[in-house]
């Protein structure tokens, strides 16, 4: 809106209007002619992004122009809604904008806008680059108070509405006052802050009186013709009218702001019928197909409305939307483990002549560990379909196993040493049940007489993994006589079993195997006789056992 006691008394009452109409329900629904095809924008300083969006106008390539009041600036979009370019910044110097509000292209393509804060009218190409500039503040000839709307006729001229000072201004196409009409009031050919103008094939020019809510018609000198429209909420009233276009076919079409409406109306202002989703329209423009494009100032966004001539097709088909995930930057599918965080990507799609893609969720990062997890996301088209998909099985485990291998010790059998066939290894998981378990040397394994290192990995089904040691200590033939001389203490008569060990051990101490292997055959002898006297069967046959393996470990011939 301009600025000005006008402007934000103006302000006000859009602001009041589109609370009421959020409160008690007013109806924004399409009606005949006209059915929303798509809106684009949201709230913020971003490309393609308004705050408080004003004037609209459609140049003649169907790109279309958007003044972006409270970022001042102005935007261009495609048909389509594609952000294409932006120009403009805050401040006073040339090319510069405070509170811009009104727009009109001409048939060259030249910008011009009404820089309503600065009280003056900019002219850009059709690229953005500053041309020129007219007026400023004041209320003589050529000057403005809050300007607000702006349209060009047919020979070049550009009508300018001088809102403050309750008057329309004509300059020609250099920028040099023609003429000007109006003055403060409610009759006929008087305004009360006007707003929005707009000039017929025929050279009419329309004006919407804001705070007299209605329109007024005048021939291309300025004489007042007719006017219509008064307060209030019924077919052909207004509450605060701001935009005004006129169609191919002569239709007046009227941004009633305050009724969160577009009115239709006949070349001599006959109520047709309205249409509108928006909460508080502000400007309105045409393009060739007779489409229609509404600035939503209290949505931050531009609506597009297909032509009562068909110009437009309505679009009722979602978008589609994949859901596709990666790991550590590598593709990531669903029902697999990985360590890694999982962001989920989310691709929508539009069908060739929709609407095209309005909003999408962004990535999403799944960071925590567990099973049979799941990220959902959504997708919306400009005409208001959406549609969702979700991606499941999302596996993460970013903890290691834990290992637990104690030490081994076994008597050797042979000359050779002993052969392990398992290994006593633990392997715990949080998540995994069955993690993979790899040693060095692998089980079975046959043990050299001594110390020997086993090193074990625990690997999960992430790829998680962890490690542990333990040591198979194999006993010789000295280690397993201390045993046996252990085991036959205090065996039998007397103590001849354990004399007879130790004389074993001495032989073997002396380096005389063969005389060791002598005493043990002596050794067995004896067991022999005890068995079932002295000692228990099981006992002896467990002793002869160990002396026949020791036997075979020093290399005894029988």
């Amino acid at each position: 809106m301009p600025v000005g006691a006008r402007g934000r008394l103006r302000l006000a009452v859009v602001v009041w209007a589109a609370v009421c109409a959020l409160a008690f329900g007013v109806s924004g629904a399409a009606s005949a002619g006209y059915s929303l095809l798509f809106a684009w924008g949201s709230q913020g300083s971003g490309p393609g992004q308004f705050d408080r969006p004003a004037g609209v106008a459609v140049d003649t390539s169907g790109n279309v122009d958007v003044v972006d009041s409270g970022n001042n600036r102005l935007e261009q979009f495609d048909s389509a809604g594609s952000f294409r370019f932006q120009f403009g910044v805050s401040g006073v110097d040339s090319g510069r904008f405070s509170q811009p509000y009104g727009i009109a292209v001409e048939s060259a393509g030249r910008i011009d806008v009404v820089d309503s804060g600065n009280n003056r009218v900019e002219r850009f190409d059709s690229l953005g680059n500053f041309q020129a500039q007219f007026g400023a503040a004041g209320s003589g000839p050529g000057r403005f108070d809050a300007p607000a709307g702006i349209a060009v006729d047919g020979s070049g001229n550009i009508d300018v509405v001088d809102s403050g000072n309750n008057r329309v201004e004509q300059f020609d196409s250099a920028g040099n006052l023609r003429f000007q009409f109006g003055s403060a009031g409610s009759g006929p050919g008087q305004f009360s802050s006007p707003t929005g103008i707009a000039v017929t094939a025929a050279g009419d020019i329309l004006v919407t009186d804001t705070g007299n809510d209605r329109v007024e018609v005048y021939d291309s000198a300025g004489i007042v013709r007719f006017q219509f429209g008064s307060a209030g909420s019924g077919p052909g009233q207004f509450s605060s009218p701001t935009g005004v276009a006129v169609t191919a076919a002569g239709d007046i079409l009227v941004a009633d702001t305050g009724n969160d409406r577009i009115e239709d109306f006949d070349a001599v202002g006959n109520p047709r019928f309205s249409f509108g989703t928006s909460a508080g329209p502000t400007g309105v423009a045409l393009d060739a197909a007779g489409d229609v494009y509404v600035t939503d100032a209290s949505a931050d966004r531009v609506e597009k409305f297909s032509g009562s001539s068909g110009g437009g097709t309505q679009d009722t088909t979602p978008p589609t939307l994949t859901a596709t995930a990666t790991a550590n930057g590598n593709s990531y599918q669903g029902g697999t483990w990985t360590r890694f965080d999982v962001v989920v990507h989310f691709d929508c799609m539009d069908d060739p002549g929709g609407s095209g893609v309005a909003s999408v969720t962004q990535d999403q990062t799944v960071t925590t560990e567990g099973a049979g997890q799941s990220v959902s996301g959504t997708c919306s088209d400009r005409a208001g379909n959406s549609t969702s998909a979700t991606f499941s099985g999302i596996d993460i485990d970013k903890t290691s196993p834990t290992v637990s291998a104690p030490d081994v010790t076994v008597d050797a059998t042979g000359s050779a040493g002993a052969a392990v066939s398992t290994y006593p290894v633990t392997v715990k998981d949080n998540l995994d049940t069955g993690p993979r378990l790899a040693c060095v040397p692998a089980a079975p394994h046959l043990f050299p007489i001594g110390d020997t290192t086993v090193t074990c990995t625990a690997t999960d089904a992430s790829g998680n993994a962890a490690g542990g040691s333990f040591t198979v200590h194999v006993k010789g033939a000295a280690a397993q006589l201390a045993d046996l001389a252990a085991a036959v203490a205090q065996v039998g008569p007397g103590r001849s079993l354990e004399a007879t060990v130790e004389v074993a051990r001495w032989f073997l101490a002396l380096g005389q195997p063969k005389l060791m292997c002598l005493t043990l055959a002596v050794f067995r002898l004896e067991v022999r006789a005890q068995s079932g006297k002295t000692m228990p069967a099981t006992q002896a046959a467990a002793l002869i056992a160990d002396a026949t393996r020791i036997e075979s470990v020093v290399g005894c011939t029988t």
